[in-house]
């Protein structure tokens, strides 16, 4: 995994309010996903089965292999066209 995700029971119980598990996230972040850096936030669209999923990390304490999760969700059809525009290779 390219960064190692700090769990908070509050983090979980907010994704598990759209639908999605800290596994999930976990399936996104080793599947190659779309990653843009928003300054101190990771932007993640990827897959986690047949769903393609948005995720914002925040990094913590400026490090950029800490992050903790703000929110997942289900990608939106524009979010879903930028993972499939990307070209094989990109990160």
């Amino acid at each position: 995994m390219w960064i190692k995700i700090v769990w908070s029971e509050a983090d979980e119980d907010h994704i598990g309010r759209h639908g999605v598990t800290r596994r999930d996230v976990g399936t996104v972040l080793l599947a190659r996903p779309l990653v843009r850096r928003a300054g101190l936030r990771y932007i993640v669209i990827g897959l986690a089965g047949h769903r393609t999923l948005f995720v914002v990390i925040d990094r913590l304490g400026g490090s950029s292999r800490l992050g903790r999760v703000v929110t997942a969700r289900v990608a939106t059809m524009a979010e879903k066209r930028l993972l499939a525009r990307r070209g094989k290779g990109s990160r």
